[in-house]
């Protein structure tokens, strides 16, 4: 059977209808404002024999189903029945792996009173299923605020990435926040049990702009990350909470917290690979480089002489290609700058699901550009077509920031004007690397002016300020430590200053850089 289903099923190709639906179908579209009961009972006969097919031939049945919602008989049915009606299609239709026929259908059946978990959790995925994430949200919410046990059927990367989500718009903003409310209300945890540290910053800083100081002064102790908690505790923003509860903006506290969070998940899990990842991170984030590289060269050690990775990990061998990353990555900030560049090679060479592996390459390119050799960082770069599809938006961007880090080593002015010009016309999907590229390229003024407009914009503020701190950094290669310098003259400048005291504050902090 070949059979295309459109939305409402606006292009059929069905090689048979039962004579008894067809009979009736066509009497519809000359049916009366209100049918007899011998209508109704041919109608649902109609259903039940659709239902019957579907086990023949699901989509045949899937093609009568939708049919008789657009019915004009389907509105003389009673809610209830319109409703299983509903759900008996959306149900067939993501039975046939169809998330976009089905969820309009689900769309419809949980508009319903009678509408339940089933309603729900099928909104949710074939909301997901066709990339429509505001929607799966809002699914995800009403599942977690009346079947929050729904949650556990559901991957926890998922549910965090919808709630770290950011929103284009005020209603989808308050979808947003009303999924991290119904998350925190139900104490959700990250698949390791460690606390979603990001979801409750964002909580917490959501309700300080709603004014429910109270509320926002619960959440803030579960706020783990040493670095949600500075990007408040420099926000003048958020100064009710600095001033409410100083104890709970200790970074150097957080900072232990957060690695003591991630070693117990490592050691709970030892067979999941992305728990050692993600304790690395942690290690790396607070400036602990001899830890984080333990950690990896832990893990290498186990997979030596060609032990296989499922005879001592679970998950995806792809985490693998984050331990590589992640050693080169320490290697390079603990100043050993020839096992550096030996580690980011191998990094590099890996495969990630069989295609390129586009952060350790440009990873590799943006080293050594910082090192001052713009014709190899070039090379690496041609590996990875600067339009490849399987790049996402800030990809590009990093990609395009190490090409210009290449063309300024190299005294190219008319290779950096070019990759200046993407990063222009695509700077708000990576501020903080637009910003750092016009300074490495000595644009001054319109390095100025781009913080300037972070500073004044709520929505980039941040992370603009987040920039300015003066962190506890390694040293750094030749060409990414003129950059360093550089950035240091211009936040020292009247107006900057001036801009950045208007809104938030500059401190020392015991952190290397974001």
């Amino acid at each position: 059977m070949n059979l295309r289903v459109t939305r409402f099923g606006t292009d059929y190709r069905v090689a048979a209808v039962s004579l008894g639906v067809f009979a009736l179908l066509t009497s519809c579209a000359v049916a009366p404002p209100a049918a007899d009961s011998t209508g109704m009972a041919a109608y649902e006969r109609a259903w039940t024999e659709a239902g019957r097919a579907a086990d023949a031939d699901p989509e045949v049945a899937f093609h009568q189903e939708v049919t008789l919602i657009e019915s004009p008989l389907f509105a003389q049915e009673q809610e209830s029945a319109r409703h299983d009606h509903l759900l008996q299609a959306a149900r067939l239709g993501m039975r046939m792996k169809d998330a976009a026929a089905a969820h309009p259908l689900f769309v419809r059946s949980t508009a319903l009173p009678e509408a339940g978990n089933e309603d729900w959790e099928g909104r949710f995925e074939s909301s997901f299923g066709i990339k429509d994430e505001d929607d799966a949200s809002f699914a995800l919410t009403r599942l977690a605020t009346r079947w929050p046990s729904s949650l556990s059927r559901y991957r926890t990367e998922v549910v965090e990435r919808l709630a770290l989500r950011s929103a284009p718009n005020r209603q989808v903003r308050e979808i947003r926040f009303e999924l991290r409310w119904a998350l925190f209300q139900m104490d959700w945890r990250t698949v390791y049990g460690v606390v979603p540290s990001g979801i409750w910053g964002a909580l917490t800083e959501e309700l300080v702009e709603k004014g429910r100081i109270a509320e926002a002064l619960g959440v803030l102790p579960h706020v783990h990350s040493p670095r949600k908690l500075l990007s408040m505790q420099i926000d003048k923003r958020f100064d009710v909470l600095t001033r409410k509860a100083p104890e709970a903006f200790d970074i150097e506290a957080a900072a232990k917290r957060e690695v003591e969070d991630w070693r117990a998940a490592a050691m709970n899990n030892p067979r999941a690979l992305d728990a050692a990842v993600q304790l690395s991170y942690a290690y790396i984030d607070v400036g602990r480089y001899s830890e984080a590289y333990q950690i990896t060269q832990d893990v290498l050690a186990r997979l030596d002489h060609g032990v296989a990775f499922k005879s001592v990990y679970d998950d995806d061998e792809t985490s693998l290609n984050w331990i590589y990353g992640n050693r080169s990555t320490v290697l390079m900030l603990l100043q050993n700058w020839v096992e550096a560049e030996q580690a980011m090679r191998a990094a590099a060479e890996r495969r990630e699901h069989e295609q390129i592996n586009v952060s350790n390459v440009i990873n590799l390119a943006q080293y050594l550009a910082d090192q001052g050799r713009g014709d190899d960082a070039l090379e690496e770069l041609k590996r990875l077509p600067e339009f490849s599809p399987n790049i996402t938006p800030y990809g590009k961007m990093e990609w395009h920031a190490a090409q210009l880090g290449a063309a300024v080593a190299k005294g190219d002015i008319a290779l950096a004007a070019t990759a200046l010009q993407f990063l222009r016309v695509h700077k708000t999907d990576a501020p903080m690397t637009y910003q750092s590229s016009l300074v490495r390229a000595d644009y001054t003024n319109e390095a100025v002016r781009w913080l300037l407009q972070r500073l004044r914009d709520p929505n980039l503020r941040n992370g603009a300020l987040l920039q300015v701190q003066i962190y506890s950094d390694p040293g750094a290669p030749p060409e990414l430590q003129r950059e360093r310098e550089k950035w240091r003259q211009l936040v020292l400048r009247d107006d900057v200053q001036d801009a950045i005291n208007a809104v938030g504050r500059v401190k020392l902090v015991a952190l290397p850089s974001p």
